[in-house]
């Protein structure tokens, strides 16, 4: 099989909190180049055609981890239910005029009180 399978993992949020998480590569995998950006984007859906409700840009991205914190406000409109991935936008390496877009993450997002 080749392309690529997203890890499939919740993101959880609660009521009058900030989401704040950092996604660590595992131990011997190869490091972000320098340029890198990341972003969560929110569907409430996971059809292909859902329209985007949110996109949360990563605060931080190292050569080992992708951090994002997202102010409570932000979380409001977000139900249960609603789907998020994470993209991963690798910079354009010579002589590719591109980046790369990858999607590492996907899930449903969870609401705790």
């Amino acid at each position: 099989m080749s392309g690529y399978k997203p890890i499939l993992d919740d993101l959880i949020i609660s009521r009058s909190g900030d989401y704040a998480h950092r996604y660590q590569i595992a131990d011997g995998d190869t490091g972000f180049p320098d340029g890198t950006t990341a972003q969560i984007v929110v569907t409430a859906t996971n059809e292909t055609a859902a329209p985007i409700l949110a996109t949360w840009d990563a605060i931080d991205v190292s050569e080992s981890y992708i951090e994002f914190w997202v102010q409570a406000p932000a979380l409001d409109a977000i139900k249960t239910g609603f789907r998020y991935r994470l993209i991963v936008h690798y910079p354009a390496e010579a002589p590719a005029t591109e980046g790369l877009d990858f999607v590492w993450y996907i899930g449903k997002i969870k609401r705790v009180q």
